[in-house]
């Protein structure tokens, strides 16, 4: 092959090379490809047509999904759109959702509403840009046009009055959460309040032309506060902290230790005790409390009951007057038993006592083995210390024939006192021992007398106190103590009957006069502490 021949196939083999045009490359490339390529500029064309139709139509048309006033305008022209509003307007209706799932309502009719769009509504189209359509499509629109109002006031007024709501007969009042005692579960429980009916006409009516007036679909009167609602609820914290507390009481056990008996107070005599008021505030009847105390003090108190006593002369003595024995205080146990109650715990306790005594066994001898033992058939004392024989002297008591005549009884030693001064109307004596056991009564020294026992006391008796030597006065006080018993009885002995004793004159007159001192110049104070004393010796 020539030079020239191989210069001229050149051109042959560069056009064979792949061509830049697309459509000269879908012409020369294979039938499948061809195929494809076809088919995706189609659908291409197709999208291309759809998006410019669709974009077309929405430059006129609202979107899907498109509201306004609550009225579907999907698809609608502002024109249409403003027919679709207009239509729903007039067939407006209020649905009132009352209590216990009722519902009223108020249309448009009962009440002539006239309503006119004062919104250009092509305004509201321009805002949704048409070429944007592909990302806007699945949107949601609402929009809210202007709209004049104009309705009867007055039929609205009738109607709203005309509600079955609004009827006083409708109405039931609101109940607070209760509290309740569960008998099964043994504890108190919260039952739910009750939510009320009744209304303030005035404010719902307000209420209601408002929503009327916003064109409202709905109108909830509970969400809107219409009734009147429980002060307090199950959630109240004043309900709960009372459950708790009241709770917490039923916790409570009280075990009274009263002499050698037991006396248990739990929640099942307590809880009846138990009440609260309408503020839920906590209170334990302290009468009720009072009652049991009461009812305690009954049956254990030993004061003022007859005692037994087997007297050192062999023969027994009932003793039936004196206050000696056990007595409860009722008012101040009655507070502690509260106390208790409210305190949610398990305890102990003896009762406040206001007098006691030496036994808590037999009630007839809770004196026990230590008393001052006062025979006045006898006038004679006997001293007894845990069974023991300590003292025994004669002494001259009370005189008998102008009535100061001591009293039996048994009593408690109130105090002791060294000196003292005992004051009367007419007189002051010093004493160097005073044991006083019935108020203005006692014991003491009686220096001025040099004779004691047999029958002095019948018409020369003291004012009423037992008056004794000195030195058996000095050995009593030493071993007496306040609270210790003082039994005095009058037991006429025949075999040891005292013989009659004379005073000589100056012996009568000192034990008549009891030694009287110028009260002006004894500056002694009458109290415990100090040694002078308002007495009947």
């Amino acid at each position: 092959m020539s030079k020239e021949t191989k210069n001229d196939a050149q051109p042959r083999l560069q056009s064979k090379k792949k061509s830049n045009n697309p459509v000269q490359r879908i012409l020369t490339a294979s039938k499948p490809v061809k195929i494809v390529a076809i088919a995706g500029c189609a659908t291409l064309a197709v999208l291309l047509l759809l998006y410019i139709g669709f974009a077309i139509y929405f430059s006129k048309h609202f979107y899907f999904g498109t509201k306004i006033n609550n009225a579907n305008c999907s698809g609608l022209t502002s024109s249409k759109a403003k027919e679709e509003i207009l239509n729903k307007l007039d067939s407006y209706t209020l649905t009132l959702e009352e209590a216990n799932d009722k519902t009223e309502q108020i249309t448009s009719d009962d009440i002539n509403m006239q309503t006119e769009i004062t919104t250009d509504l092509s305004s509201l189209k321009k805002e949704q840009y048409a070429l944007l359509w592909p990302a806007c499509i699945f949107k949601k629109y609402n929009y809210t046009a202007d709209v004049k109002l104009s309705y009867d006031d007055k039929k609205l007024s009738d109607t709203i009055s005309s509600l079955e709501c609004m009827k006083e007969e409708n109405m039931t009042e609101a109940k607070n959460a209760q509290i309740e005692y569960n008998e099964k579960e043994k504890k108190y429980i919260i039952k739910d309040e009750e939510p009320g009916t009744i209304i303030d006409k005035t404010k719902v009516a307000k209420l209601i032309t408002t929503a009327v007036d916003d064109l409202k679909a709905t109108f909830n009167m509970r969400d809107e506060g219409c009734y009147q609602e429980p002060e307090y609820t199950a959630k109240s914290a004043e309900v709960t902290d009372a459950v708790k507390t009241l709770n917490n009481y039923l916790k409570s056990v009280v075990t009274y230790n009263i002499l050698e008996h037991k006396e248990v107070v739990d929640a099942s005599t307590f809880r009846e005790w138990i009440s609260w008021n309408d503020k839920y505030e906590i209170s334990v009847n302290s009468d009720s409390a009072k009652s049991k105390v009461s009812e305690w003090a009954g049956k254990y108190n030993t004061s003022g009951k007859t005692k037994v006593l087997d007297t050192s002369y062999g023969a027994p003595v009932n003793i039936t007057a004196g206050n000696y024995g056990w007595k409860i205080n009722v008012s101040d146990t009655t507070a502690e038993l509260v106390d208790a109650v409210k305190s949610g715990e398990s305890v102990n306790k003896e009762p406040v006592y206001s007098l006691k005594a030496a036994s808590t066994g037999d009630p007839a001898k809770d004196y026990g083995n230590s008393y001052v033992e006062i025979n006045l058939g006898t006038q004679h004392l006997f001293l007894y210390i845990n069974g023991s024989l300590v003292i025994e002297t004669d002494f001259v008591s009370g005189k008998v024939t102008n009535g100061n005549a001591t009293p039996v009884g048994i009593y408690p030693i109130t105090y002791k006192q060294s000196p003292a001064v005992l004051r009367g109307a007419n007189y002051a004596s010093p004493v160097t021992y005073w044991m006083p056991f019935n108020g203005g009564v006692g014991m003491h020294d009686a220096t001025w007398r040099s004779k004691f026992g047999g029958n002095i006391y019948y018409n020369s008796g003291s004012h009423g106190c037992i008056n004794l030597p000195i030195a058996a006065a000095k050995t009593i006080y030493q071993n007496v103590s306040a609270g210790m018993p003082v039994i005095v009885y009058d037991l006429k002995i025949e075999s040891s009957s005292q013989p009659a004793v004379t005073l000589s004159p100056e012996e009568q007159k000192a034990a008549e006069m009891e030694q009287p001192l110028d009260a002006n110049t004894n500056t002694d104070i009458n109290n415990n502490e100090a040694n002078s004393v308002d007495v009947t010796n």
